[in-house]
């Protein structure tokens, strides 16, 4: 009982750090446009998913940021590479040549 409860809390604790890539952001991927978020381009392999909110609006195209998104667990991280992250926050950490 006691090492499933921990196992939980580390699960729990995993999820609210989230994952963080570092990648330069490129634009939007065209064809993918939705009214409430946006499909991004970067310099990654990963793809990545963001909503059109306040840090969607601050990002600037050739810039590299740390994106934060939610963490895979169990089968759904044999596609991580293929499938969209969502982005919870992106972080500026350099913007060459600005």
């Amino acid at each position: 009982m006691l090492a499933a409860l921990l196992i939980v809390a580390v699960l729990a604790f995993a999820w609210l750090l989230g994952r963080t890539e570092r990648a330069a952001y490129l634009g939007i991927a065209a064809g993918y446009a939705a009214a409430d978020e946006a499909y991004l381009r970067t310099d990654s392999s990963m793809a990545f998913v963001m909503a059109r909110d306040r840090h969607f609006r601050a990002l600037v195209v050739g810039c590299r940021y740390d994106f934060n998104y939610d963490p895979q667990f169990g089968r759904a991280r044999s596609s991580e590479r293929s499938s969209p992250r969502r982005v919870r926050s992106a972080t500026l950490v350099d913007c060459p040549g600005k």
